[in-house]
C-alpha cells in the first residue's frame, strides 16, 4: 500500500529553510566555511544544502571530522588562512619514526634552471638526475602543502628520502619514468620560477596522470563513490586555488585513500557514483572542473573560485588566468582579469551590479577582483541571437549590448538608495552624480541616466538601476560607468523611457570602439571557445608540444615539422583531445602514421587518453586515404619501442578496476 507521507525530497521542497538547518546540523563536525563553499559552488546556494549534505549515517560516519577547525565560521576558515609554505616536511609511512636525511644530491638546480628557460618540462627523471625527455610518461602530484609535503622552509632540492621514495614507487607502479613535484621542480630564481609558473598548468595537462595527496583522504578507508565524493570535497586539497587547477587541468587523477589504496577519480568514483539528475550532489561540484573544456563564462570562473583560498591574494588572478588560458607573465592583477575578459568576451547584465570599487583606465564598469562580480543568471533559451540579456566586450574593454529601459533619474536621491555593502568611494562617486543631476532639475535621458536590466517591463517597479554618465548619444549611446544603485523601496516613474543600445566604459574610454555588437559578436564569440588562444610563443611552448598551442591553436608552423621528442601538430593533438585539430591536421594531409622517439603514433596517444571519436576518425580517414590505405591495415595494431598497441593504451589509460591500484 502506498504511503501518505510525503518523501524526504518533497519534504525539503515544502520546508526549504527547515531542511537548510537540518542540513548544517548533520555537518556540524566538519569546517562551517568548506560547507558554506559548497553551497555557494552550485547554482541554487545554499539551498542546494539539504542534498549536498548526505543524509545517509553510512556517509557521515566514515568521513573523519575536522581538526583544528573549532574557531572557523561560515565566513571563514582560520586554518586554511595560515601560511604552510613553513610546515615541516613530512615522512612516509605517515605514523613512523623516522629520521632519515634529506636528499641533497639530487635534482640539481643548472639543469632544472635551464629547462624551465628554455621552455621544456622540469619533471625529474625518477633517478633524479636530469629533467625528463619528452615523450616519456610521468607522474604529476597535487597536494597540500599543510601535510608537509611542501618545501618545509629548506634549501631548493632538498626531499625527505622516504617521501621521494614514496611518490616514486608510485610513479613506477604505473610505468611512468618521471615525476613532477612542484617541491623539487619548481626553481629558486626569480626568472626561471616565473616561466616554470607560467607554464605550471600544463605539467599537469601533460603528465600520464595525477596523483591527489591529501592526508585528510588517507585517513579515509574506501567505501563506496558517495562517500569519496563527500570527504573529497571536505578535503583540504579540495579548498585549495591551486588544486582547483590541477584538477581542471589533468586529463587522468588518481586518489590515494587509507592503506594506500588508489582510486582512479573519473572511473571509479564520478561514474560510480549515485544518479544526480533531479538532485544536487557533491559530485557535481568535482565534474564542475573535470568537465571544464575551458572558462566559457564569468559565473563558471567566480563558482571555481571565490570559496576557494591562497597563500597569497595575487594567486587568485594566476588562478584565474590559467584556467581561462591567457598570458600570465607575472604581470599585475588587474591586466590578468582584463585579458579573461577579452578573451571570454561576453558578460551578464547582472554582472555589471556590483558595490565595489572599479578598476583604473579602461573597464572602469569592473570591480578590482573579477570575483567580486555578482554571479549573474544566464540568457534563456528562448532569446535570439544575440540574446537581449548578453553584452559583449571589445578589445578596449567596452562594454555594448541593448538595455531593455533607459529612464531619467526622476527622484531618485540619495535617501531613496540602499547603500549597504557599497564602498565608500563608490557611494560619493553615486551621490555626487546624483546630486549634479538634481540641480540640472533633470527628468529625462540628458546627461544622467538609469540603465534598467532586462525583464523589466514598463509597467512593472525598479528595484535596481546603473547610474551612467551620457558622454554621446546617436543610435548608440556612449556612457561612463558611474555604478550601480539599489532602492529601498521599488520605484515606479512616470516620465519618458525608451530601450537603448549603450556602449560603457569608464572616465577615459567610454565609447572606445564603435565596433557594430553583431559584428564584434563574431570577433569574440571564436574567442569564448578558447579557439583563437595564441597567446603562447610556439617556440618556448613545454617540451612535450610541437608547433601547436597549449589550447589547440591553429599551428601557425609546418605541422609537419617535429620537435625534439619526434612530435608533430597531429600527436599533440591526439594527447590533448582538441578533435577540431585532429581534424585540421589530416585535411592538411599530415601522416597519422608518423611515429616519436618512443615509436608511438597518433593513435597510442588518442587510445591512452580514452578518445574514442579521435581513434576512431584516425582509423576512418586512413580508410578513405588510397595514400595510406595500406598503412591503414596495420595502423590499429602497430607498436611504439615498448611493444604496446593503441589496444594495450586503451586498456591501461580506461578499463584499470583493480580496487587496490586504480
Amino acid at each position: 500500500m502506498a504511503s501518505n507521507q510525503p518523501t524526504e525530497a518533497k519534504r525539503r521542497e515544502d520546508t526549504p529553510a527547515q531542511a537548510v538547518v537540518e542540513a548544517v546540523r548533520r555537518a556540524d563536525k566538519w569546517c562551517p566555511n568548506r560547507i558554506w563553499a559548497l553551497a555557494h559552488a552550485h547554482e541554487k546556494g545554499e539551498r542546494a544544502l539539504p542534498n549536498l549534505i548526505p543524509s545517509s549515517p553510512g556517509v557521515l560516519e566514515h568521513v573523519p571530522p575536522h581538526a583544528d577547525h573549532q574557531f572557523c565560521t561560515f565566513d571563514l576558515c582560520e586554518h586554511s588562512c595560515r601560511d604552510f609554505t613553513a610546515v615541516k616536511r613530512a615522512h612516509e609511512p605517515r605514523d613512523s619514526h623516522c629520521t632519515c636525511k634529506p636528499h641533497n644530491d639530487l635534482f640539481p638546480e643548472a639543469e632544472l634552471n635551464l629547462a624551465a628557460i628554455q621552455g621544456q618540462s622540469t619533471a625529474w627523471e625518477l633517478a633524479g638526475r636530469s629533467t625528463i625527455k619528452p615523450p616519456q610518461p610521468f607522474m604529476a602530484v597535487s597536494h597540500v602543502w599543510s601535510d608537509g609535503t611542501g618545501t618545509g622552509g629548506w634549501p631548493h632540492g632538498e626531499a625527505n628520502q622516504c617521501l621521494y621514495s614514496f611518490f616514486k614507487g608510485i610513479a613506477q607502479r604505473f610505468k611512468c619514468k618521471g615525476i613532477w613535484w612542484d617541491t623539487i621542480c619548481i626553481p629558486s630564481g626569480k626568472k626561471e620560477r616565473n616561466k616554470a609558473l607560467d607554464k605550471m598548468h600544463l605539467n599537469y595537462e601533460n603528465a600520464r596522470f595525477t596523483l591527489v595527496h591529501d592526508d585528510f583522504l588517507r585517513a579515509l578507508e574506501w567505501v563506496d563513490a558517495e562517500t569519496a565524493c563527500f570527504a573529497i570535497v571536505m578535503s583540504p586539497w579540495f579548498s585549495r586555488g591551486w588544486t582547483a587547477l590541477e584538477l581542471a587541468m589533468s586529463r587522468k587523477v588518481k586518489i590515494l585513500f587509507k592503506g594506500s589504496i588508489i582510486k582512479d577519480l573519473d572511473e571509479d568514483i564520478l561514474r560510480k557514483y549515485p544518479d544526480s539528475s533531479t538532485h544536487p550532489s557533491t559530485a557535481e561540484a568535482i565534474r564542475a572542473l573535470r568537465d571544464n573544456k575551458g572558462i566559457a563564462d564569468v559565473n563558471t570562473l567566480i563558482r571555481i573560485l571565490r570559496p576557494r583560498y591562497t597563500s597569497w591574494p595575487k594567486d587568485i588572478a594566476t588562478i584565474s588566468g590559467l584556467l581561462a588560458r591567457v598570458p600570465i607573465g607575472r604581470t599585475e592583477s588587474q591586466i590578468i582579469y582584463k585579458d579573461i575578459l577579452r578573451k571570454i568576451g561576453r558578460i551578464y547584465h547582472g554582472h555589471l551590479f556590483h558595490d565595489s570599487a572599479t578598476m583604473s583606465g579602461d573597464f572602469g564598469w569592473c570591480p578590482t577582483s573579477l570575483l567580486d562580480m555578482p554571479i549573474s543568471p544566464p540568457p534563456s533559451a528562448s532569446d535570439t541571437f544575440p540574446p537581449l540579456d548578453v553584452l559583449l566586450i571589445n578589445e578596449h574593454g567596452t562594454v555594448i549590448g541593448n538595455w531593455d529601459r533607459t529612464q531619467g533619474i526622476g527622484d531618485v536621491c540619495e535617501k531613496t538608495c540602499n547603500w549597504k555593502g557599497t564602498h565608500p568611494l563608490v557611494k560619493a562617486k553615486l551621490c555626487a552624480a546624483l546630486e549634479e543631476a538634481s540641480q540640472e532639475n533633470q527628468k529625462h535621458w540628458t546627461r544622467y541616466s538609469l540603465l534598467v536590466e532586462p525583464r523589466a517591463k514598463a509597467d512593472q517597479a525598479i528595484t535596481r538601476a546603473l547610474l551612467v554618465k551620457v558622454k554621446r548619444q546617436d543610435k548608440t549611446a556612449d556612457v561612463e560607468y558611474i555604478g550601480s544603485l539599489h532602492f529601498n523601496q521599488d520605484l515606479r516613474f512616470e516620465c519618458i523611457f525608451r530601450q537603448v543600445q549603450a556602449r560603457i566604459g569608464g572616465p577615459d574610454e567610454a565609447g572606445k570602439g564603435s565596433e557594430d555588437p553583431g559584428e564584434m559578436d563574431s570577433q569574440t564569440s571564436s574567442s569564448s571557445t578558447g579557439g583563437d588562444d595564441d597567446s603562447e610563443d610556439p617556440g618556448e611552448m613545454d617540451g612535450q608540444t610541437s608547433s601547436s598551442s597549449a589550447s589547440g591553436d591553429n599551428g601557425s608552423e609546418n605541422p609537419r615539422k617535429m620537435d625534439d621528442s619526434g612530435w608533430n601538430a597531429l600527436h599533440v593533438a591526439a594527447w590533448r583531445c582538441c578533435h577540431d585539430q585532429v581534424n585540421a591536421e589530416l585535411d592538411k594531409k599530415t601522416d597519422p602514421t608518423k611515429t616519436d622517439t618512443l615509436g608511438q603514433q597518433p593513435i597510442h596517444l588518442a587510445a591512452e587518453r580514452g578518445n574514442v571519436s579521435i581513434v576512431e576518425g584516425l582509423l576512418k580517414r586512413l580508410k578513405e586515404s588510397d595514400q595510406l590505405q595500406r598503412a591503414g591495415l596495420e595502423y590499429q595494431n602497430a607498436k611504439c619501442k615498448r611493444g604496446q598497441t593503441a589496444l594495450h593504451r586503451a586498456v591501461w589509460g580506461v578499463l584499470r578496476k583493480s580496487s587496490n591500484c586504480c
